[in-house]
């Protein structure tokens, strides 16, 4: 897989954040694993990498540590993802290392990785989401409407609030009538989420349906589960 912009560049543009004084947010590395090569000769390092913004999930081939050293040298950055993923990294033999996550990620968090570094070869196992924007399903179409229904007074109550030409429910319609099924249903859940809007145990199911439907990341149904049963109070 090829980088839309070199990994080492997003890389040491964070560094940058991370190390420069007065000028912008700073990162912290969370290590997760370091483990030496069969030969003593490298490190493999993974960490989060935990900024004001956003967390990153990455890979680096590093050398070891001396006695003086207060910093580990880093020889490649490996992996670059967006979020906070499980990750595991292993030494196949000398020089070939795997690198791998049990979470499916989208397009939009895969920052990047290298094939090989310092004569070592890198291999990855990994999987996109289906992010298929559009369905023919009449069925999920209605219940998308349905939840437009249901939701909508509560979302247009808080969005015209704070601005009264504000048309959020309008906005997921236009979407649902151009065919951006997709966008829409991960528009919905961030308005239900932002305007705390109670949900039933039925409108929550047809939450969930729609975030299986579309094969959206779990944190979308995870912010709304709270709201469930709210209704009732």
């Amino acid at each position: 897989m090829k980088p839309l912009l070199s990994l080492g560049l997003i890389l040491m543009s964070l560094l940058l954040l991370r190390n420069t004084c007065g000028f912008g947010p700073s990162c912290d590395d969370n290590v997760l694993k370091r483990i030496t090569s069969p030969d003593g000769k490298l490190v493999l390092a993974t960490y989060h990498r935990d900024c004001p913004s956003m967390v990153y999930t990455a890979a680096a081939l590093e050398k070891p540590m001396g006695y003086w050293d207060a910093h580990p040298q880093v020889i490649c950055y490996l992996a670059l993802w967006r979020g906070s993923h499980p990750i595991e990294a292993v030494w196949k033999s000398t020089d070939t290392l795997l690198v791998s996550t049990t979470d499916r990620l989208e397009r939009a968090d895969f920052q990047g990785s290298e094939q090989s570094c310092d004569k070592v070869k890198v291999e990855y196992s990994f999987q996109f989401r289906n992010e298929e924007q559009e369905t023919d399903d009449p069925e999920v179409i209605s219940k998308m409407k349905k939840l437009l229904v249901e939701v909508g007074p509560c979302i247009d109550r808080f969005y015209k609030a704070a601005y009264p030409t504000n048309d959020p429910v309008g906005r997921v319609g236009e979407l649902i009538d151009r065919r951006e099924h997709r966008s829409a249903a991960e528009l919905l859940f961030g308005y239900t989420e932002d305007a705390r809007c109670p949900l039933s145990p039925a409108t929550y199911q047809l939450f969930k349906e729609l975030s299986e439907t579309f094969d959206l990341k779990p944190g979308y149904l995870e912010s709304i589960k709270p709201l469930v049963n709210q209704s009732a109070r």
